[in-house]
């Protein structure tokens, strides 16, 4: 008697496990949420990984004037990268040496202009980590 009832428990088991995901299956096309358009877009994340790529350009140079000319080439291969795509950027910098090793001004100051779908703009600072 209690190996019918625990075989029973397993076929109702399996029976309704499988009915939930026929279930969930068939309403997954209803249950998406919509976003708001300008994240529908890909300008945000393409301002944050330009930030990344500067970022990490910074870290691993070994000098301002090494970083400067890194800086230069990375902003050329964007530029080039993003027209072909379509967008336009434009990234104008103030990069002082002097302030390289300091923790309290920025060496580096930029400012981004991309445009897209939707236009995105600002103005960072960078520091010497």
């Amino acid at each position: 008697m209690t190996a019918r009832k625990a075989q029973m428990f397993v076929v109702i088991a399996v029976f309704l496990g499988g009915l939930l995901f026929f279930v969930q299956q068939a309403l997954i096309t209803y249950s998406l949420i919509e976003i708001s358009s300008p994240y529908q877009t890909k300008e945000h994340y393409i301002v944050m990984n330009v930030m990344d790529a500067i970022n990490q350009t910074i870290n691993t140079s070994s000098g301002c004037l090494a970083f400067e000319n890194d800086l230069k080439e990375l902003l050329s291969e964007l530029r080039e990268d993003f027209a072909s795509e379509g967008y336009l950027i434009n990234i104008n910098y103030d990069l002082n040496c002097t302030n390289w090793d300091s923790s309290t001004d920025a060496p580096l100051s930029i400012s981004i202009s991309f445009t897209g779908t939707h236009d995105v703009r600002g103005m960072f600072k960078f520091y010497n980590k």
